[in-house]
């Protein structure tokens, strides 16, 4: 080594710190340029996807597929229409009937007379009235106009003549009495109609589409606008032509509607294809118009800026993710991400006019996934290798895993000897892994238990796997203890492991069976409550309950109750329960018993079954739950009625003695005041001497007064013993005929001077019967008396007496008189009770007289019943039993023991 001697000493060592630096410069300047093509290769697909995709969607290749997503939201998204849109059509049928074409126009007259006249709103006509036809047509089509008051649109068309557009308006004599409208529509390149303006240019001006004048709207939309397809076009009420022109058709269905006339018959063309329908007539185009614009549903689509910046955000935020997921995961996030994009787009058009455009997103996703699937097939090669080397980490790592494990896990080769024992096993059971390790499996078990096949089977793990199983484990000093084990197989080089997972559950039995000793102690104590308990959990299912709360509800099933809701018991308690078979009373029922359990009520009372009252008392638990105590209180539940209807009684009692006093006052004064009067005239003599034939006349008053005075105070005293018990019949052998002689003898007076005709209609007058002769005629009487009180003037009353089927006797008396209501039959028969009517105002009584007669009767061991109806008469019946018939009439003499032998009705069935 040469040195050069001009050189100062020490001159090469000063320079490297120079050259280091240069080098330190260069070495940055290349790390920066590398840094910065990788990042330029980074970005350089995610540009590609995106100009790709603006590319594919700026072009109109993605057009037909966005076509497609937007037909498919139409036929999800389905809306009712409004309703305010009628299509009078001509259809086939009114082609059919008025059997030919083209009409005259005096039918389109006669028909928009007929819409006015029936209160539509405004009529547009899809019909071309561009040419002129017969002129008398022509004029009653005009006059018809012209009455209208302005409510009619006629349409105009653009058509296509010789390869120029040609306008084709209504005639001038037409217009001027109607607004013109629009009727054209420009389909897309497929030939589907999607889209429709508000205002379409004509020359130099712009006419409104029909169906968008019918809204009367002046806010229309500017621009171009997609049509709702969603909204049903089954809703919108169509009548026929032919109807509306005979008169055939429901005016209020017209009334306050915009009418739109044109033709739906497929023979005369304006067919339309549309998405959702497939082919709709021109009218129902222009309905759909007006539906769309009506229900503010002119739908948009979004811009194409916006829709490419999130493709934008989907490249740059998916593109880095894809080269890091599974090929699964991220297909599931492509088809999710794709379907998501559709979701978002659905929900956007339900609750917005607006169309987004997803098909750019979807392109987007599918590209990046393709370009992260691309590098990850690079990748694969690098990361076998990887993969290896963490193979042998997770090895490493699970077999800590397993030596810190809490359970015991032993590994057994097929031939039951001990492979691996981890440091639970040997504190399980007292011994070493170098104790164990190849010696048999057995010698963890009881000694007692290696003769039982369950302990055999469960060591000899080809023989049987699974788990858990419970055995008894022995440790190493001879202890036993309780043992759960579960295994499961493994193959190692071609060689089958048992790998068993042993685990002390000796702690765990002691408390489960101090746990069931509590529960039976429990279950006990319920059992033996008086009351029934019954406990549900949060969601209402039954956890609980006691024999006492099976009687109460009366349920008959065998299957333990456990698990059954609420509702399910309320349901079996209405279906075993008659007073709960009307299904509408058992619903309402049912749902006001879950609102009671369901109610912050702490206490509150239900009717179970076979009139069972309970009261209940529930408490809610802290987990949801609810615990209830039924407390049966059907007999105090009773005595509370009973104490209730014992004060009603009383209260009418009160009332009718109230009433009776008031009544008595009178009915005592009057005939006293009779008798003063009479007989202080008499004794003042006031018209001469007492010789004076006027005294006689007085006397007979003073002595009907006090007669009826006397009738008065024996029926008070009669009831007075009959309610006391102390009234007592006097029997006797009664003739019937007699008994009948003597009551229309004594009641004949009477009935003539009220002007009634009295019938009497027998064929047992020589029959004899055991009863209280002064009884029976009293309550003849009392009947005949009410019967000539309320009959008017010119009626008939009539008296029978016969014998029944049963062979009961029967003395029945029948008017026609003013008769009561069935509901006013029960207080007529009360003590002191009246019926207020009219007639029976006009005359005097105490309410006695049935009463009476019918205690007279159940004496007798029989009854009185009363059949009456407002304005047609009543009908009484005294029933005496058979056994007071002495001497059956011979007639009936030979079917009366048969008769007997039935069943016979009482009406005293006390």
């Amino acid at each position: 080594m040469t040195t050069d001697p001009s050189s100062p000493p020490g001159s090469r060592d000063l320079g490297r710190p120079a050259k280091m630096k240069a080098q330190a410069r260069r070495l940055l300047a290349e790390l920066r340029r590398l840094a910065g093509a990788e990042r330029l290769r980074a970005w350089l697909p995610r540009l590609a996807i995106l100009a790709l995709v603006a590319v594919a969607y700026l072009g109109g290749g993605l057009e037909s597929l966005e076509r497609s997503y937007l037909d498919l939201r139409f036929d999800l998204l389905r809306r009712s229409a409004s309703g305010d849109v009628v299509l009078v059509e001509i259809d086939p049928r009114s082609l059919r009937e008025l059997d030919s074409w083209p009409w005259p126009r005096g039918h389109h007259a006669a028909v928009l007379n007929r819409l006015i006249d029936a209160g539509a709103d405004m009529v547009a006509f899809d019909v071309d009235f561009s040419s002129p036809s017969a002129p008398g047509e022509d004029a009653v089509l005009e006059q018809a106009l012209a009455g209208s008051a302005g409510r009619v649109i006629l349409p105009a068309f653009m058509q296509d003549v010789r390869g120029d557009p040609a306008l084709s308006l209504p005639l001038s004599r037409f217009a001027r009495h109607a607004t013109v409208a629009s009727v054209n529509v420009q389909p897309d390149s497929d030939g589907v109609l999607r889209r429709m303006s508000a205002l379409v240019p004509w020359s130099s001006t712009r006419l409104v589409a029909l169906g968008a004048l019918l809204t009367q709207r002046r806010d229309l939309p500017e621009a171009g606008f997609y049509l709702d397809f969603g909204i049903r076009v089954e809703d919108i009420a169509r009548v026929s032509f032919v109807d509306v022109l005979t008169g055939r058709f429901d005016e209020s269905r017209l009334r306050g509607k915009r009418v739109i006339l044109g033709a739906t018959a497929v023979e005369l063309g304006e067919q339309i294809a549309v998405p959702a329908y497939g082919i709709l007539a021109g009218p129902l185009v222009q309905a759909m118009v007006y539906e769309t614009i009506a229900q503010d549903r002119a739908i948009a689509r979004v811009a194409p800026l916006p829709v490419l910046l999130v493709s934008l955000l989907l490249v740059l935020g998916l593109t880095g993710r894809f080269l890091h997921m599974s090929w699964r995961r991220s297909t599931l996030v492509v088809v999710l991400g794709g379907l998501g994009v559709f979701g978002l787009s659905l929900a956007t058009q339900a609750i917005l006019p607006l169309s987004l455009d997803v098909a750019p997103w979807q392109l987007s996703l599918l590209l990046a996934y393709l370009y992260g699937l691309g590098l990850r097939i690079d990748r694969q090669d690098f990361g076998l290798l990887a993969q290896g080397l963490e193979l042998r980490r997770k090895d490493a790592f699970m077999r800590q895993v397993v030596e810190h494990s809490f359970d015991a896990i032993v590994t057994i080769d097929n031939r039951g000897r001990i492979s691996s024992f981890n440091r639970a096993a040997e504190r399980i059971f007292g011994r070493t892994a170098a104790e164990t390790e190849g010696r048999k499996a057995t010698l963890l078990v009881a000694a007692a238990q290696e003769s039982e096949p369950q302990t055999r089977l469960a060591l000899s793990f080809h023989m049987l796997r699974g788990g858990p199983f419970e055995l008894l484990g022995q440790r190493a000093d001879g202890r036993r203890f309780n043992l759960e084990m579960v295994i499961s197989e493994m193959a190692v080089q071609d060689e089958q492991l048992a790998i068993l997972h042993l685990r002390d559950i000796t702690a765990q039995r002691r408390a489960e069976a101090g746990r069931k000793t509590a529960q039976r102690r429990l279950k006990e104590a319920i059992a033996a409550m008086r009351d029934g308990f019954v406990m549900f959990d949060a969601e209402g299912r039954l956890l609980l309950c006691n024999s006492r709360f099976r009687d109460l509800h009366a349920l008959g099933w065998e299957a333990p109750l456990e698990g059954r809701t609420h509702e399910d018991i309320l349901r079996a308690l209405v279906a075993e329960s008659p007073e709960h078979q009307l299904r509408e009373a058992a619903e309402t029922w049912i749902e006001k018993q879950l609102a009671r359990h369901r109610s912050a009520r702490s206490s509150f009372e239900v009717e179970l079954a076979e009139g069972t009252v309970a009261r209940v008392s529930q408490h809610r638990t802290r987990d949801g739950g609810l615990v209830c105590v039924y407390a049966d209180v059907t007999e105090l539940h009773k005595r509370q009625q009973e104490l209730l209807v014992a004060k009603e009684e009383a209260e009418a009692a009160r009332r009718s003695m109230s009433g009776f006093l008031a009544n008595m006052s009178h009915e005592l004064r009057t005939p006293l005041n009779a008798i003063i009067g009479f007989s202080s005239m008499m004794k003042e003599e006031m018209v001469g001497p007492l010789g004076d034939k006027a005294y006689k006349s007085y006397a007979n008053d003073i002595h009907a007064s006090g007669s009826l005075l006397l009738d008065i105070i024996n029926d008070v005293l009669d009831v007075s013993k009959i309610e006391a018990g102390k009234h007592r019949i006097e029997e006797d052998r009664v003739q019937v005929g007699q008994l009948l002689n003597s009551c229309l003898r004594l009641i004949g007076t009477r009935a003539s001077a009220a002007g009634l005709a009295v019938e009497r209609r027998s064929d047992v007058e020589e029959v004899e019967l055991r009863a209280d002769p002064r009884a029976l005629k009293q309550i003849l009487l009392n009947l005949l008396s009410n019967a000539v009180k309320f009959t008017p003037q010119g009626g008939k009353i009539e008296l029978a007496a016969l014998i029944d089927e049963t062979g009961d006797f029967l003395f029945r008396v029948t008017d026609d008189g003013i008769g009561m209501a069935a509901e006013d039959i029960p207080r007529a028969l009360a003590v002191f009770g009246q019926i207020e009517s009219d007639l029976a105002s006009r005359h005097q009584g105490t309410g006695l007289g049935l009463p009476l007669a019918q205690r007279l009767a159940e004496m007798h061991g029989g009854g009185l019943e009363l059949e009456s109806v407002p304005d047609g008469g009543t009908t009484a019946t005294v029933r005496l039993p058979a056994v007071r018939v002495l001497t059956p009439d011979p007639r009936v003499r030979s079917e009366l023991p048969r008769r007997r032998q039935g069943k016979r009705r009482v009406a005293n069935d006390a």
